[in-house]
């Protein structure tokens, strides 16, 4: 059975809208997943800077003994590479800068300033236990973890990316934070009563 000319053309032409709609659709998405991509980057050096900030800025014991100055990263995160960037070649009170991804909470000890990220949130308990009093910063980014124990936390503000402070929490790791870090704290609170 042949087809009419007219009825091949009609399929040829639907063919082509066809293929022009997959082609829209497969742009769209991956200028979508690009866009996506580009954000984390974006918020992964945004916090990567604010936690070099953090460490820089605040004041540690002055008993606290250390070699290296040890940021540990709980979680995986786009965040460690930006932060090993920012960090290459420089120091925290005359020491070197080392980024280590931590798996167990066993390690958090040796480590001056942590981050736990949201999807590991469920550890700030163990972690805390860890380190007790020590003057250890713990940095999250999960809504609440400010009231369970964290010293800092990032929450966004509208699109915008802020973090929150636990005073309480930092006097308690003998932690001290400057007046012009702390007003560009976007909620200041007491913390849980430890």
């Amino acid at each position: 059975m042949l087809l009419a000319p007219q009825t091949l053309n009609f399929f040829s032409r639907y063919a082509r809208y066809v293929k022009r709609f997959i082609i829209l659709l497969l742009a769209l998405f991956c200028i979508s997943f690009s866009q996506h991509k580009t954000d984390e980057f974006a918020e992964a050096r945004t916090k990567a800077q604010f936690i070099y900030n953090f460490v820089k800025h605040i004041h540690w014991p002055e008993n606290e003994s250390y070699d290296i100055f040890t940021i540990g990263i709980i979680g995986k995160t786009l965040t460690i590479n930006e932060l090993r960037r920012i960090c290459f070649n420089k120091t925290i009170k005359g020491k070197s800068i080392n980024i280590i991804q931590i798996s167990e909470t066993e390690r958090v000890d040796d480590c001056q300033a942590i981050f736990i990220t949201r999807t590991q949130r469920f550890l700030l308990d163990d972690v805390l236990d860890v380190v007790g009093n020590n003057a250890t910063l713990i940095i999250t980014e999960a809504k609440g973890m400010l009231q369970e124990g964290s010293t800092i936390n990032f929450v966004k503000q509208g699109s915008k990316d802020a973090f929150e402070i636990n005073k309480e929490a930092l006097d308690k790791h003998g932690l001290k934070i400057p007046e012009n870090l702390l007003v560009l704290a976007v909620n200041i609170e007491a913390g849980p009563q430890f």
